[in-house]
């Protein structure tokens, strides 16, 4: 399954879009981040199956989203495969408040998102003055031609 940036996804579930429990994968990627799968909302709740669905198959990248701020308010992740080196990644989906989703397959931002995941304890509405966590993107230029990408929290 690919999605509109024809990065492969892999490892879901695509009869049911259910997530798979405790899914793992078995090696760790170059800089030591352990892909996670999990979802900040029930996907067995219909509504959530068409969110889960309209994720998979039309999510925005965040390559272009540069410094803009954005109020995230649900996650979703699978673990998924690289197309070019193979190697285990993690596919993260970000809802934000205003009904947009964004993905990434970078390890830097997954990384943070599940580090904002963790603060939350898994529910941005309930763990949260406002019911959404504000990040923007923050990158650091690496040797190469390539970059490091994190979220910073701007507000909680």
């Amino acid at each position: 399954m690919a999605n509109e940036n024809n990065e492969t996804i892999e490892n879901v579930n695509t009869e049911t879009g259910e997530l798979t429990e405790n899914a793992t994968t078995s090696s760790v990627t170059g800089n030591r981040f352990e892909p996670q799968q999990y979802s900040t909302f029930d996907p067995h709740v219909p509504a959530n199956r068409v969110r889960v669905f309209n994720a998979r198959n039309s999510a925005t990248s965040l390559k272009n989203l540069g410094d803009t701020p954005i109020d995230i308010v649900d996650v979703m992740t699978q673990i998924g495969m690289r197309t070019r080196s193979g190697n285990p990644c993690q596919n993260t989906y970000i809802f934000t408040a205003d009904g947009q989703v964004y993905f990434t397959q970078s390890n830097g931002l997954g990384k943070t998102i599940n580090e904002l995941v963790d603060m939350v304890e898994g529910d941005f509405k309930a763990n949260t003055t406002n019911g959404y966590v504000k990040v923007q993107i923050k990158e650091t230029s690496l040797s190469g031609d390539r970059s490091y990408k994190q979220f910073q929290l701007l507000e909680a």
